[in-house]
């Protein structure tokens, strides 16, 4: 019964390859970008930790040309005062995140 949940489960799931995992520069937050086939198609995801909680999506990239095979020169990278995170690819801004200040 558990081989067959496991294997229902790998089926279900796609795999997840991390390109870059890094933290805001005061440590407070977690960011990492990942490659994932969603929906059929091939996307880069911007997934979010902040202080130690729970893991949230908060950007899924249109679909990606080609397969991952093919280098997009994607980064993700905060600014130097930690206050917003950026993803690029080919040297193009696809989306940005700002941080609420904190009060």
């Amino acid at each position: 019964m558990v081989v067959a949940v496991v294997v229902v489960w790998r089926m279900l799931v796609p795999p997840v390859w991390t390109v870059k995992r890094l933290d805001a520069p005061d440590g407070s937050v977690e960011a990492v970008l990942e490659r994932t086939p969603y929906v059929g198609k091939h996307h880069f995801r911007v997934r979010l930790r902040e202080d130690g909680g729970w893991w949230r999506t908060v950007y899924v990239s249109p679909p990606v040309p080609g397969d991952f095979r093919i280098d997009h020169h994607e980064q993700l990278q905060w600014s130097g005062d930690g206050r917003e995170l950026v993803f690029e690819m080919e040297g193009t801004v696809l989306w940005r995140y700002e941080r609420e200040p904190e009060s």
